[in-house]
C-alpha cells in the first residue's frame, strides 16, 4: 500500500470535486480508496462525490414536484392522525 499515492489521488479528487467536476472526483476518490481501503476519509469523500454528482438532478425532481404540489386532489392525501 503506498499512502503517498493514495493522498496524491485524495489531492487530484478535491481539485475536481471544488471545479464541479464529480465525475472525475468519483474516480479519483475510487483510486484513492483502492490504493487505501483503510481511510475512512476517502470513502468519505467518495460518498460526497457521488452525492453532487445527483444533485442537479435532484433539483429538477424537486422543482417538478413543487410544481406538481399544486394539482394533487388534497382528499386523497392521508391525513396525519397524530400518536
Amino acid at each position: 500500500m503506498c499512502k503517498a499515492c493514495a493522498q496524491k489521488f485524495n489531492e487530484r479528487a478535491g481539485e475536481h470535486f471544488r471545479h464541479g467536476e464529480y465525475e472525475q472526483a468519483v474516480a479519483s476518490y475510487t483510486s484513492a480508496t483502492g490504493v487505501d481501503p483503510t481511510s475512512a476519509v476517502y470513502f468519505s469523500n467518495l460518498a460526497a462525490a457521488y452525492l453532487n454528482r445527483k444533485i442537479p438532478r435532484c433539483r429538477q425532481c424537486s422543482d417538478r414536484r413543487a410544481g406538481a404540489g399544486s394539482q394533487v386532489d388534497q382528499s386523497t392525501v392521508p391525513q396525519s392522525r397524530g400518536c
